[in-house]
């Protein structure tokens, strides 16, 4: 079991229990990763954190400009609220579908994963692949692949360290 703390930068047009449960809908849907993962109330009992911030707040955080990013380090995600609210074109993705590709893709990293490329055209991208920045001739897809799906470590099935 995956235990994670979502939470929302204050002011920011979203609030905390509208993220959750978006978050926790990505999260246990069958197609995302095939990891149990439960939200709790204290960030100090969460092996994972899921912070929707505005945009200043991820240059601020990771050092780059316009995109989300994870750090393993303390196991933090920061989502960015610009992209939250209005996507990205060059993903090809509607809104559901880019918001649920943010997460998967993100704590993606937090499973130790790395970002992929494309195999071949017509294929659907890997999740880990960076479609805010396109996806190039293949397919966008918002969730992991079966072949991200079964390279997930045994030890990030029970609890994430």
């Amino acid at each position: 079991m995956v235990k994670y703390y979502v939470d929302v930068e204050s002011d920011f047009p979203r609030t905390k229990d509208h993220f959750a449960k978006l978050v926790a809908q990505i999260l246990n849907d069958p197609r995302s990763w095939k990891v149990n993962f439960q939200e709790v109330n204290s960030k100090q009992l969460a092996d994972m954190r899921i912070y929707l911030v505005k945009s200043n707040s991820v240059t601020k955080i990771c050092g780059f400009t316009g995109l989300s990013c994870a750090d393993r380090g303390p196991n933090n995600i920061y989502i960015n609220g610009n992209r939250w609210l209005h996507g990205s074109k060059k993903s090809k993705m509607n809104l559901t579908n880019y918001r649920r590709y943010l997460i998967n893709h993100e704590v993606g990293h937090l499973l130790g994963f790395d970002h992929l490329t494309c195999a071949r055209a017509g294929c659907k991208s890997p999740v880990m692949l960076q479609q805010t920045l396109g996806v190039g001739k293949c397919l966008p897809n918002p969730w992991p692949t079966k072949s991200e799906q079964t390279k997930i470590p045994q030890k990030y099935r029970t609890k994430l360290t």
